[in-house]
């Protein structure tokens, strides 16, 4: 239960980021990578923070929000 109320909290916080989408995709991208960092326990993410960014970045390009989202549960969780 823990587990999905976490994932429903993220899924909130990633769509009021992606509000600004078109107008500031990169700040966009720079704040789903500080969530999914802060939200994980994957510790080694850390160190392909910019491999992360720009795969996220290309994702945001294409304005496509649900593979936006399951991107980042693939990667953070």
């Amino acid at each position: 239960m823990g587990k999905d109320f976490k994932a429903i909290i993220i899924s909130i916080n990633i769509d009021n980021i992606l509000k600004n989408i078109t107008k500031a995709p990169k700040r966009c991208a720079r704040n789903i990578i500080e969530l999914g960092l802060a939200s994980t326990l994957k510790g080694n993410l850390k160190l392909q923070k910019d491999l992360l960014y720009n795969n996220l970045l290309t994702l945001i390009e294409q304005c496509n929000l649900k593979e936006i989202k399951d991107w980042f549960f693939k990667t953070f969780f």
